[in-house]
């Protein structure tokens, strides 16, 4: 019979099993280590994770230099709307005086016509500095619509077909 405070036989085998069996397990080289297929698992989803947040940083960089480029157009822009309107404003001055002119006798009527012309060219040049503002602010779009006065066609630049009045055509409406 054991003392009281001796172990039993089979408890002593039993630890004494799981005692070299923790050994050989820590002598392994991959102990501790999970399987071949979890790491693999792992090793994949950082990798996915780590393009994702490439792809991420790429393209709001692409975007901030995209908004950069289209705030540098639009101040360009709109300078040269500022000037057009001045421009505009000058050349109607000069054709009230160039009619102020033909009605007092001290012109002929050619000059008035040149600074109608001019006048026409001036509100032509400010109105398409302005559609070209629009379409740098909004590049998809912003809703403006520019119709042929017989309203049976859409304006689109540079589409090649013009209406009878001179207006470039995008489709039917």
């Amino acid at each position: 019979m054991l003392e009281k405070h001796q172990p039993d036989h089979e408890f002593v085998r039993k630890l004494e099993w799981q005692i070299v069996s923790e050994a050989r397990r820590r002598g392994r080289p991959d102990a501790g280590l999970p399987s071949r297929a979890r790491r693999v698992v792992v090793v994949a989803g950082l990798m996915l994770a780590s393009m994702g947040i490439g792809g991420v940083t790429v393209a709001l960089a692409f975007q901030t230099r995209a908004n950069a480029q289209r705030d540098t157009l639009v101040a360009g822009v709109s300078q040269r709307i500022e000037l057009s309107r001045q421009r505009l404003k000058t050349v109607r001055e000069l054709e009230e005086q160039a009619e102020r002119q033909v009605s007092l006798g001290l012109a002929k009527e050619e000059v008035a016509a040149k600074a109608r012309f001019k006048k026409t060219e001036a509100e032509a040049q400010l109105r398409l500095l302005e559609l070209e503002l629009a379409e740098i602010s909004f590049p998809n779009g912003c809703g403006l619509e520019l119709r042929c006065p017989n309203r049976r066609w859409n304006w689109k630049r540079n589409s090649g077909a013009t209406c009878a009045n001179g207006w470039n055509l995008a489709r039917p409406i």
